[in-house]
């Protein structure tokens, strides 16, 4: 068996690709600073710990050093330094910083995405933009669980569990999101996952944020400087102001909730219609002094009555031996449903 470098082996042990991306990327950087190499660090590390500070000392000025040279903002530097110590606390001599460095902070002068600027982006956009868009107001996962999903996946609701903490969550996709993905899915060759490249190659997350930055300039909206991590905000800050249930809000945003309530929580009835109210506000069409809002929620109560409604009579027909094939509509879309349920009619 052939023995892993220092490197390697850590890298083994990070969780997810963006994770072992960002934290490869932390150590080249403390590795240009210090002028010496992963396995170098690590046995001067072991050398001096417990003995020395030197290390924690020469961190502190890493972080000095990713602000004025790579001219990076504060909080930047400081998920560098998280990779550092992550490297070291793996071979058991971390880095003992607490209190040294500073928190995380808000950018108080960031300007914030607007449901009105979902819309603008939507608007002015193709059909690659508007599919990720509607993707990502259904739902707020972190990027790199929306760009795991699979095509066999783009059902109304399914389970996932996220990359970056294992937290168990439940996705939502509205019938347009579905048509969406269709739609686009026709545009390019055949791939298993949800959203791929014009090749079928998968995404990466930087690819999205390039794609997100030329989709902004389109739209008149470079000022806003729009990643991601937006759309993440502006559902769970839409949530908030609905005055949705916080454990929903986590849920449904796949953020850590008591395991003991858990269960409950995902089995809830009502968990969609909590989910709706968000996706209602956060429309990609404009409104018109909420008549757009009426007219969708009165055609999704109609759609829901409908699948109810041959949900049960299928169920009826099956349980009497009627249907030869037993199919899981639960997992079908509306229009699935509809088609199957004429077929037989």
């Amino acid at each position: 068996m052939n023995q892993m470098s220092v490197l390697e082996e850590w890298e083994k042990s990070l969780p997810s690709r963006n994770t072992r991306d960002h934290h490869l990327r932390g150590l080249r950087y403390f590795s240009e600073f210090t002028g010496e190499k992963p396995e170098r660090l690590l046995r001067e590390r072991r050398r001096q710990f417990g003995k020395s500070k030197l290390f924690e000392t020469k961190t502190l000025e890493f972080y000095e050093w990713l602000q004025k040279t790579r001219r990076m903002t504060g909080n930047s530097a400081r998920s560098y330094i998280i990779a550092i110590q992550s490297f070291f606390s793996y071979y058991d001599v971390p880095l003992r910083l607490k209190r040294k460095l500073p928190n995380l902070h808000m950018k108080l002068d960031q300007k914030k995405l607007t449901p009105e600027d979902l819309r603008t982006l939507y608007k002015f956009n193709d059909l690659t933009i508007k599919t990720w868009l509607a993707l990502s107001r259904d739902c707020s996962a972190r990027i790199s669980d929306l760009l795991e999903f699979k095509r066999d996946q783009i059902k109304p609701e399914f389970l996932i569990k996220s990359n970056k903490e294992s937290i168990v969550g439940k996705v939502f996709l509205s019938e347009e999101t579905i048509d969406l993905f269709e739609r686009f899915w026709k545009t390019i060759p055949e791939s298993k996952y949800a959203f791929s490249t014009p090749s079928g190659e998968r995404y990466d997350p930087t690819g999205i944020n390039k794609m997100l930055k030329r989709a902004s300039k389109k739209a008149g909206l470079e000022d806003l400087k729009i990643t991601q991590h937006s759309f993440r905000k502006l559902w769970i800050t839409t949530a908030i102001n609905l005055g949705m249930q916080t454990e929903i809000i986590k849920i449904l945003s796949f953020k850590s909730v008591d395991p003991s309530l858990l269960t409950y929580f995902l089995d809830r009835e009502d968990l969609r219609d909590q989910w709706q109210r968000v996706t209602s506000f956060l429309s990609l069409e404009p409104r018109a002094n909420g008549r757009v809002d009426t007219l969708n929620e009165a055609v999704d109560l109609i759609l829901k009555t409908l699948r109810k409604m041959i949900l049960k009579e299928v169920s009826a027909d099956q349980a009497s031996g009627y249907l030869g094939l037993v199919r899981d509509y639960s997992r079908m879309t509306l229009k699935e449903i509809l088609e199957e349920y004429l077929k037989e009619a």
